[in-house]
């Protein structure tokens, strides 16, 4: 019931915050193409569609190398066939 939808949530907000975390303080580490990943993931979840959509292009332009990106690829393309 709403007890879970309200965790979640606050999950998935939490989890923005903590990826964000990542990348603030190691800017450089290979973990913070996954933590865009993430963050993507958990935006998306919460409905924030054109904050989703920044984050992965962000992702994809400032890592094209990770091994993240196709991924990223496949799930912004999605994100932008939506209207």
């Amino acid at each position: 019931g709403m007890g879970y939808s309200q965790f979640a949530l606050k999950n998935y907000k939490s989890s923005i915050a903590t990826q964000q975390k990542v990348i603030d303080l190691h800017p450089t580490s290979p973990k913070v193409p996954d933590a865009m990943y993430n963050q993507a993931n958990s935006q998306i979840q919460l409905g924030q569609v054109t904050n989703a959509k920044k984050t992965l292009r962000s992702l994809i332009e400032k890592h094209p190398n990770a091994e993240v990106i196709p991924s990223a690829q496949k799930r912004l393309k999605t994100l932008e066939a939506l209207k």
